[in-house]
This record gives C-alpha cells, sequence and structure tokens, in this order.
C-alpha cells in the first residue's frame, strides 16, 4: 500500500494532540494525515483494515499487507476485483511496484504460503544453519526467540529445547553441557527440515492429539491426519508434582487454549492415550480436574482413548489393577419397621394422612417442598410411602457393601466386571442413572452403599488424599428388568427472540434510530418480558429434571451474535434460574449471572440462516421464483405507491417486510403512523379493499415464509441443527454426553425455528411469533427403549402443543423412528453442508 498510515485522515479534534515543532523559531505544525509513533496508530490501521475487509473471507491482512487466495485464476480475477473495489469506495491507494498479483507462492510474515501448505521462509532458516553456539544468556535468548517464533514447526519443541532453557533461570549458572549442544543442534535440524503444514479447511473437522511428559506438554492439530500446526510448553515446577490424569488433561487444556482459533464453536476430537479421560466430564471431580472439566464446557468436542501403542506421540502408561476382596450382604428389613420409621421422621409422618384424604402437604420443612414437587408419584402400600415407578419392585431395603483393597488376594476380576454391569441398573431419587465406571489409575478403596432410600439424592463421598468413594443407590434387587427410569433424559430448546425494536427504518420515516431509546436492533422492555415469562415456564416444567439452581455442567446456553437474542437469553435465564439465598450479591438485585455462548456471525452456522448455499440458491430459484414474479407484477402499483412513500428506490416483493416492520414498532413505541399507512387498498388476490397495514403484514409474512416454506428449502438452513440435535441424544444414550449433561438452550431468530420446523415437515404454515419456541425431549421408556417428543410454543401465555413426524406413528416417536424421518435433511457436521451446498451445484466439487 502507498504510504498506508498517511492514507488515514486525523481527526480535526485530535490534531493539536500530534503537534511538533522542527526547532526553535521554525513554527508548529500539526499532522492531517496518520503519521508514525503514535501510540494507536497501529492498531487504529489495522481495525481500518479489518473493516474494509470484513466482508471478504477470501483476503486478509497485517495492517498494510493483503493476501488475497482463490482456487484458481478466473476467481482470482473476481476476488481481486472485489478487494480493490472496497480500496477505491475508501480512498486507499495502491503502490503497483510493491504488489504481487496472480502467483502461486508468497512470502508474508516470515512464512511461504503455498497450494502445498504452511512453510517456513528459507530465508530466515538459512541464518540457523550457520549460527555459532551460544556465548552467554544474551545470544540464547536470540536462538531460541527465533525458534519458538517457528515452533509451530516443530513437533515437541518444548521439550527438546528444555536445556536450553534451563540456562536461561536467574538463579542457573551459563555452562554449555552436552545435553545442551544436543538440544541446540536438534533444534537447528528441526527448523531447517520443518515440514510444509497444511492450511486449515473450516469445512472439515478438526483432530487434537495430546500428550504430557514428565517435563513438557505436546498438541498437534490435523485434519485427515495432516498436520496444520504443532503445539508444546515446558511444564512448570509445581505441574511437574501432578498425577498422571492431571497432566494429561492440562495437556489437553494447553492445546485447546492454544488452537482455540480454530475450534470454538466447531465439532472436534481429541485423541489422547489416557484412557479415564475419556469420563473427565461424566464423573464427579474437585480440585483442578473440576475446573479444567468446567472450562471445557465452552467446546464442542469427543474425546477418545488411543493405545499409546498406536499414538507416536505418547509412550503407554501403566495401569494398576484393582482387586475386589468383600462382599456382606445385610438382611432386609420387614415392612412393619419400614412403617414405624416413617411414623417416627418428622419429615414423613403427616404425608400417609396428606395421600389417603388428599390434602396439601405440609410446608413447615424444607424436604416438605422436594416432597410435592414428586407428590404425583407417591402413594400407600399397606401404610407405607413408596413411589408409583417402584410398585412393581420389592420395597424392602437391601444393601451391598463393596469394598476394593491394594490386596491381589480376592474375588475374581470377571466378578467386579458383573458388578460395574450391575451398577448401571441402579435408580437413583432424582431419575439420574448413575453409571459406575471403575477405571483406575491405582488401587483404591471403594465403597458402594446401595439402599432403599426414596427421599435421598444420589450422594459421593470423594477425598483425593485417601480416595475413597461412596455411592448411595436406590434399590438393589436381583432381578433388575422391572428398573425404571425417571422418564425425561435429555432436551433442546430453542426460542425466537422477544419483541424488538427496528432493524432499520425507511429514509421518510420521521421516527429514526433517535426515537428509540436503545436504538435499532435491541431488545424492548415488551420482548424482555415476554423471555422472562418463557424463563418462568421452563422452570415449573422442569422442576424436577433440573437442579434447584443453575448448574453449568446440566445446562448449556447458545445464542446467535445479535443484542437481540443475547439479550433474550438473559432475560430468559433470569426467570429460568432465579437465584436463591446462597447465590444473592446484592439485596436490591434478584439475578444472577449466567453464560451465554455465541460465535461470530460470519462463523455461526448451528443457528443462522440466510448464509451462501448455491445448492439453496438453485431450488429457491427453481420453486419461487415463478410466484415470485407474478406477486411483483399483481402489485407493482402498491411497490410504486411505496416508492413514492418510503423514499426507497425499486421495491421488490422482499422489501415488503421491512417496511410494515418499522411501521409496527412506531406502532409499539407509542408514535403515530404516517397518513399514507392508515389508508386502504385493493388486494388483487381478493378483490377487496383492505387496510394498508394488514395488507403489507401478510405479504411480508408470505415472503418471508417462501425462504423456508419446503423440506428441500429448509434442510441446508435447519439441517445442521437436525443433525446435531440427533447426535446429542445419541451421546446421550452412550453415556457420551458431557456437556451438558441435561439441557441444550438455544437463543435464535424466526429463521431458525422456522427451518427447523419446515425441514421436518411439522410446520403449521403461520409465521413463529416473537418468543415462540420449539421443544425437543428424550425419554426413555420402562422397556428401556427411547422416544422423542417435539412440542411447539406459539406465545409465552399457551401451553405447546405436541407435533406428529410424518412416519412416526404418534407425537412420542420412537428413536428409530425419528432417525428415519431426518435422514433425508440432517447434516451431522458442517463439513457435510458445506460440501451438499457446493457440491450439488458443481459437479466438479471437491
Amino acid at each position: 500500500m502507498q504510504s498506508g498510515f498517511w492514507q488515514i485522515p486525523v481527526n480535526v479534534n485530535d490534531k493539536e494532540k500530534t503537534a511538533f515543532s522542527p526547532g526553535p523559531g521554525m513554527g508548529l505544525f500539526q499532522f492531517t494525515r496518520m503519521p508514525f509513533g503514535l501510540t494507536g496508530a497501529p492498531s487504529t490501521f489495522q481495525r481500518a483494515m479489518d473493516s474494509l475487509l470484513k466482508d471478504l473471507p477470501f483476503a486478509v491482512a497485517y495492517l498494510d499487507d493483503i493476501i488475497i487466495f482463490s482456487p484458481d485464476s478466473t476467481t482470482h480475477g473476481t476476488h481481486l476485483e472485489a478487494v480493490f473495489t472496497q480500496l477505491r469506495n475508501a480512498g486507499f491507494t495502491l503502490k503497483g511496484s510493491k504488489c504481487k498479483i496472480g502467483v502461486s507462492e508468497v512470502r508474508y510474515l516470515g512464512r511461504v504460503f503455498s497450494a502445498k501448505g504452511i512453510a517456513p521462509c528459507p530465508s530466515k532458516t538459512a541464518a540457523v544453519k550457520s549460527w555459532p553456539v551460544p556465548a552467554d544468556k544474551t545470544s540464547l535468548k536470540r536462538f531460541l526467540g527465533l525458534t519458538s517464533y517457528y515452533r509451530r514447526f516443530m513437533e515437541s519443541y518444548a521439550t527438546i529445547a528444555a536445556p536450553l532453557y534451563e540456562l536461561l533461570k536467574d538463579d542457573a549458572p551459563f555452562i554449555w553441557t552436552e545435553n545442551s549442544q544436543a538440544a541446540f543442534d536438534r533444534l537447528k535440524n528441526c527448523l531447517t527440515s520443518a515440514p510444509t503444514l497444511c492450511a486449515p479447511n473450516f469445512a472439515d473437522s478438526f483432530q487434537v492429539i495430546t500428550d504430557a511428559s514428565g517435563t513438557g506438554l505436546d498438541a498437534i492439530l490435523e485434519q485427515r491426519g495432516r498436520v496444520i500446526a504443532f503445539a508444546s510448553r515446558s511444564l512448570r515446577k509445581s505441574e511437574r508434582n501432578y498425577s498422571a490424569i492431571e497432566k494429561e488433561c492440562l495437556a489437553i487444556i494447553f492445546a485447546l487454549k492454544t488452537f482455540r482459533h480454530y475450534l470454538l464453536g466447531r465439532s472436534f476430537t481429541i485423541l489422547s492415550d489416557h484412557a479415564p479421560l475419556q469420563w473427565l466430564a461424566a464423573q464427579k471431580m474437585d480440585g483442578r480436574l473440576a475446573r479444567w472439566a468446567l472450562s471445557l464446557q465452552e467446546y464442542d468436542y469427543d474425546i477418545k482413548y488411543r493405545p499409546g501403542s498406536s499414538n507416536g506421540n505418547a509412550d503407554a502408561l501403566s495401569r494398576s489393577t484393582v482387586n475386589l476382596c468383600a462382599l456382606t450382604i445385610q438382611p432386609d428389613i420387614p415392612m412393619n419397621v419400614i412403617r414405624q420409621e416413617q411414623q417416627r421422621d418428622p419429615t414423613l409422618r403427616a404425608i400417609p394422612e396428606a395421600l389417603k384424604n388428599d390434602l396439601p402437604f405440609p410446608s413447615t420443612l424444607e424436604a416438605h417442598r422436594r416432597l410435592r414437587q414428586v407428590r404425583h408419584q407417591l402413594h400407600l402400600n399397606n401404610g407405607v410411602i413408596v413411589r408409583t415407578a417402584m410398585t412393581n419392585k420389592t420395597t424392602a431395603e437391601k444393601r451391598v457393601r463393596v469394598r476394593v483393597t491394594t490386596t491381589t488376594e480376592g474375588i475374581s476380576e470377571s466378578f467386579i466386571t458383573h458388578a460395574i454391569r450391575l451398577a448401571d441398573c441402579y435408580i437413583v431419587k432424582d431419575g439420574s442413572a448413575m453409571v459406575f465406571q471403575m477405571k483406575m489409575e491405582r488401587a483404591l478403596t471403594v465403597e458402594m452403599l446401595v439402599q432403599n432410600d426414596n427421599f435421598e439424592r444420589l450422594g459421593m463421598v470423594h477425598s483425593r488424599k485417601c480416595a475413597n468413594f461412596t455411592y448411595s443407590f436406590e434399590e438393589f434387587t436381583e432381578i433388575f428388568k422391572n428398573a425404571t427410569l425417571y422418564p425425561l433424559e435429555n432436551r433442546h430448546h430453542m426460542y425466537r427472540h422477544g419483541y424488538r425494536t427496528p432493524l432499520g427504518t425507511f429514509p421518510t420515516d420521521e421516527y429514526q434510530e433517535w426515537a428509540y431509546p436503545n436504538g435499532f436492533r435491541q431488545l424492548t422492555k415488551l420482548g424482555c418480558q415476554q423471555q422472562y415469562e418463557l424463563g418462568q415456564y421452563l422452570r415449573g416444567r422442569y422442576a424436577n429434571f433440573l437442579s434447584d439452581h443453575y448448574n453449568a455442567s446440566e445446562v448449556y446456553v447458545r445464542s446467535t451474535d445479535t443484542d437481540r437474542t443475547l439479550s433474550s437469553a438473559e432475560c430468559n435465564l433470569a426467570g429460568m434460574f432465579p437465584p436463591d439465598e446462597s447465590q444473592i450479591w446484592n439485596e436490591n438485585i434478584r439475578w444472577q449471572p449466567v453464560p451465554v455462548h455465541t460465535l461470530p456471525t460470519n462463523q455461526e452456522y448451528l443457528l443462522r440462516t440466510g448464509f451462501n448455499c448455491p445448492a439453496l440458491h438453485a431450488v429457491f430459484r427453481n420453486q419461487s421464483n415463478e410466484l415470485i414474479e407474478k406477486v411483483e407484477n399483481d402489485y407493482k402499483e402498491l411497490f410504486a405507491f411505496l416508492e413514492n412513500k418510503t423514499g426507497w428506490q425499486n421495491i421488490k416483493w422482499n422489501a415488503v417486510g421491512k417496511i410494515v416492520g418499522s411501521l409496527k414498532r412506531i406502532v409499539d413505541a407509542g408514535y403515530t403512523l404516517p397518513d399514507w399507512a392508515n389508508q386502504t387498498w385493493p388486494d388483487p388476490s381478493t378483490n377487496e379493499q383492505v387496510p394498508l397495514i394488514d395488507l403489507l403484514s401478510k405479504l411480508g409474512f408470505q415472503r418471508r415464509l417462501l425462504e423456508f416454506n419446503s423440506v428441500e428449502k429448509s434442510k441446508y438452513e435447519g439441517g445442521l441443527l437436525i443433525g446435531t440435535i440427533m447426535k446429542n441424544m445419541k451421546q446421550k444414550i452412550q453415556g457420551r454426553l458431557f456437556r451438558p449433561t441435561k439441557m441444550f438452550i438455544y437463543s435464535a431468530h424466526d429463521g431458525t425455528l422456522l427451518s427447523f420446523l419446515y425441514g421436518l415437515n411439522i410446520a403449521n404454515g403461520l409465521m413463529t411469533p416473537v418468543a415462540s419456541a420449539v421443544m425437543v425431549e428424550l425419554y426413555e421408556t420402562d422397556q428401556g427403549d427411547h422416544n422423542v417428543q417435539i412440542y411447539f410454543r406459539n406465545n409465552t401465555k399457551v401451553d405447546p402443543v405436541p407435533l406428529t413426524l410424518p412416519g412416526c406413528n404418534s407425537f412420542a416417536c420412537t428413536l428409530e423412528e425419528f432417525e428415519k424421518a431426518i435422514q433425508p435433511v440432517a447434516f451431522y457436521t458442517e463439513a457435510e453442508r458445506h460440501r451438499a451446498c457446493f457440491q450439488n451445484s458443481n459437479p466438479n466439487y471437491n
């Protein structure tokens, strides 16, 4: 670029801040263009370039250096024209002698970019070959500074360089040893023979390979076996004392932080040679493992175990054997003893009378509140209070204690495996299924208490030092086929944002953005109230499913990156998770923060609609162009009238929604409509005079629905969300859904709901109102099968309506029927959807 900084004008009010004098008596000068040397100059220029190129995904800039990348020469010409147009419109000038156009290789920021991938710049690495042995710490720092810049090209850089970094410690003398020389030579060799890394394909899935050793952490980012980047660092002194699982987990945390810009918002796989990490999010952790598990919840990942023998980056880790040594079974407790104990219990003594005479439960104790929540499941059996789900099971208590010690003598390993299978059948009070994973690094002491304690939650005592675990289950019997799970297992909830201010308005509207206190595109007070009430409804509907307060391991909230959906999510969560007494941080503010996750709009493919998809555009043209032409011909006089009144030119059908949206927001804000909007107009479809605003509303809704009103259209925009929901439900059933375990909440738009409903062919042909919601719920039956139920709630006052998918016998669709029904439209990864979008329109796409 021709003198890049000087092409940025300085604000008139800021010119005096750049004043300088060349010398005595030579006067005072002020810059009118941005000079070099200002503190904010580089960041200002970078922001300008980012803003200029934000809509051009094929161009990136670092200050005044711009790279434009294209798959072929024809496309490259188009891309160049687009970039030149942006630069011209912004008033920027290029320097021809600095520009290189149509080259297959470019050197940029010390790297060589080509069709083969990314490699270190030879001019930089050539100097390393003849680099002299460092004579002091200063020269060693210079060498490590150069090699560290290229560390992403070197596998296990931190481990290799560890002896050299030891020399840089403040209290370490500079003594060059054989280990130092070996590390120095190896770094030189690695850098001069560094591999060419592949450029990432964001339409494909990523793999992250991690490993931890006694001295460092290593990570590799791959796609289809091709390396994109290496990462590594040395372990700090305190970290070297971590246990094996903590080091391996730390390696994952390090890898995800390093590759965050590649991975956030995308599904990816983590490969580790440490098997216990597969259950990282499913097990109860403490200390740093619990903190790390929480920090991982913002990512969409699967952890897969890869044995050390097949992992070139990891050594095999030893596993200790755990032996079972003792099993004792206590005798049954007679029914009359249970009845007497319940009558003595202060919480339960009044319950039989209330159940018998249909009276309200007492409310004197906190436990009574929990009992009221499950009242519909309670009844009397010979004077004993039992839950409905247990009427076909033994009510007598049995208790099993299993102790595991470090001795090698005891019951066979096959019995341990059998005990684990039995543990999968245990049912706990709040309906959670406890999967007992006996995967341990060293011998532990484990105590399992299996008893008929109907009103206690699953309890677990975990002490790191003595490694003791206690699991309390509701009941243990010899026959498990009658065990019944609490039905609701997993749910997805998506809703449209609440009422908002206009997205914008027409030029002649006297109520521009100044007329709306919060500005355009913002959630209104009414919209927040709608979402708050929806949150309260969800709290009541799932009171027995969720914890009493917000739990990050149960619930994950995601929103598109727009103000109205982000604000809707916060208002919804305020109603759904009001703080209890322990969470109130200000007596005057009955609210607690709940995380809402989002992605930049250009990276959001799960919830956003309207992105570039040639196959969708082709379907839309084939299905809709004829109707669009007819409507625009029938209403051409109306459109000409609107051009005259609004100040917009060349109004077509797709602009009507924007106009009527602005008019309705004028009414919502209590302002006066313009006179022309209050008249009537002949509707060609009915040959009747109708209020103009009603006619515009009808046309606006019809045009919006035209974007989604067939399975073929909605497949490309809603198919990824449909496939993601199916994938999450299957992972839940398989015990692999670690984040969250219970509920996904999506704050989105009308297009999100419409593409989902039309994609499954269950839409009602109407617009989805603001604050309307779709609920997808996964249940498990008494027989161990699963079914999927979908509900639609059209506003915050009406109970949801069950929807029946075509191909399902009822609205409770078996999982197999559901998977078959979504098969034609579901995409399970963004890569699949991307291929369908571009491959269907381009047979040569690869």
